[in-house]
């Protein structure tokens, strides 16, 4: 029997512009897209500032050893105690969310966590580097010495942080269900690409006219 609910996890690469289109998806399904909302939640849960959570979540210190087997790195160990009561507070309303309603939940390890879920299409996006760069000039208004500094920052922070508590890099083919090069097709066409996916991969989701 098909699980009335379907969640699609998106993890993207910085400035990939995988923000605008996980929610241009969330608008082609009709179902609704959780990234921001997801620090707000842990704030109040932690009963923290979300400040301080934006601060601290998916940040994690520089690998060195970063291709290490998992085997041999503890839970959080890269991290501090701050951002390992994130990750739980945070992987708790992930499962909440994904039990509750069909939805779209984007970064947060939301593939490992819900790993054991029937209902979940994983998706990675990613650009190349120098397209992200521009992106990130463009969007955010940098000049390009700062925009690459930026770029190479979170890179590192966003695979520090997925070694740190999945055991795997973010790109890893292994765990995931479909990759997605945006600088290919634009957020619209990649999103209606997705969209195609998910429905392809769950009958119920319904289309929005």
């Amino acid at each position: 029997m098909e699980p009335k609910n379907y969640v699609v996890t998106i993890t993207n690469q910085f400035c990939c512009l995988g923000r605008k289109t996980a929610n241009r998806l969330g608008q082609l399904l009709d179902i609704p897209c959780y990234n921001e909302e997801l620090v707000r939640a842990a704030a109040e849960e932690l009963d923290l500032s979300a400040q301080i959570v934006d601060e601290n979540e998916e940040r994690a210190r520089r690998i060195v050893d970063e291709y290490l087997s998992p085997m041999f790195r503890r839970l959080g160990d890269r991290t501090n105690v701050t951002q390992n009561m994130i990750f739980d507070a945070q992987r708790k309303i992930i499962r909440r969310m994904a039990d509750d309603e069909s939805c779209i939940i984007v970064g947060r390890c939301s593939d490992f966590i819900l790993d054991e879920y029937k209902n979940v299409i994983r998706i990675f996006l990613y650009a190349p580097y120098e397209v992200r760069v521009r992106n990130c000039v463009e969007e955010l208004q940098m000049k390009e010495s700062a925009a690459r500094r930026l770029v190479t920052k979170k890179d590192e922070e966003r695979k520090a942080y997925q070694l740190n508590y999945a055991g795997y890099l973010p790109e890893s083919i292994h765990h995931k269900d479909l990759s997605v090069n945006t600088a290919v097709f634009g957020v619209e066409e990649t999103a209606r690409l997705l969209a195609q996916a998910v429905r392809a991969r769950f009958p119920s989701a319904e289309q929005k006219k």
